[in-house]
């Protein structure tokens, strides 16, 4: 497959080749060079057999799955062949058409990328790989042991540390492991909003609002799309921590975007609840949408 990163080398070895020609035969401009009438008995098979070779190699060229499957033929002892396979078979398991054949794909890939690891056992985004494909799989454990050999392997590679924390935070519920490497993360990708997030869902988790609340501002000042979800994660903090004035001031503004969110509805209701208010409670109760 790197055999197009060598078109534009290829011109200087015709260059070069063409000035030793010059050389061999003493040819000191183009229009006095006679091409020797036996030379052709070496150039022509060349130019044949080559000439075949780049036309035989177009079709490989179909697609990347076309191409990486005939090169892992080719080059089998390559680490990085059997990984961009692998890789490829993931991209094509997106688009399967029903469970099984995302199976396979996914099956075919593990295999492609436990040969690269076996080849090269430092190759970390291979480990990676493996993890994502087990976390599709909803295999949270198998996942969790290969990122953990990622950041084992290459401790600055913060994508590893994202995918732990949200494996134990938000799959497996696990905080306290969670949060350390959603903060090793974030040390090592600042600009992460959805760590951020999640960091500050994992710190609710342990009632840590004050924490939490400062993961949601995190998250909101790194990714403006997601200031409705953060707004109604720092409301929903201050309304579990006791602070309902604070909380109703975040509820009501996101009542002013969206006027039917029956969350935001039910916790206003709460929160006038918990001041005595039934009747302005009941009012929000009731625009409650009816499923």
């Amino acid at each position: 497959m790197a055999e197009r990163f060598l078109f534009v080398p290829s011109l200087g070895f015709c260059i070069a080749l063409t000035i030793i020609l010059f050389k061999m035969f003493k040819v000191s401009s183009w229009d006095k060079f006679v091409f020797p009438p036996s030379l052709y008995l070496v150039l022509i098979p060349l130019l044949c057999a080559f000439s075949y070779k780049t036309i035989s190699r177009n079709v490989d060229w179909e697609n990347n799955l076309v191409l990486f499957s005939t090169d892992v033929q080719t080059l089998p002892n390559s680490a990085k062949i059997h990984y961009y396979y692998g890789s490829e078979l993931i991209q094509q398991s997106y688009g399967a058409k029903t469970d099984q054949e995302k199976l396979n794909f996914l099956n075919t890939a593990l295999s492609e990328e436990k040969i690269a690891v076996g080849i090269y056992r430092g190759f970390y985004i291979a480990y990676y790989t493996m993890g994502l494909i087990y976390e599709d799989r909803q295999m949270a454990d198998s996942a969790i042991y290969f990122y953990r050999k990622v950041i084992e392997l290459e401790p600055r590679y913060a994508q590893a540390y994202g995918k732990l924390g949200f494996l134990f935070g938000m799959v497996k519920g696990d905080a306290d492991n969670a949060i350390p490497y959603f903060l090793k993360g974030l040390e090592k990708d600042p600009d992460n909003a959805l760590w951020g997030l999640q960091l500050g869902v994992c710190y609710g988790m342990k009632k840590m609002y004050t924490d939490a609340i400062r993961g949601f501002e995190l998250a909101k000042g790194l990714d403006p799309k997601q200031e409705y979800q953060c707004n109604l994660n720092i409301g929903t903090a201050y309304f579990l921590s006791g602070d309902y004035n604070k909380a109703l001031g975040y509820f009501q503004g996101l009542l002013q975007v969206s006027p039917q969110d029956a969350v935001v509805l039910e916790k206003v209701g709460q929160i006038y609840q918990a001041f005595g208010d039934s009747a302005q409670a009941q009012q929000y109760f009731s625009k409650i949408p009816q499923q």
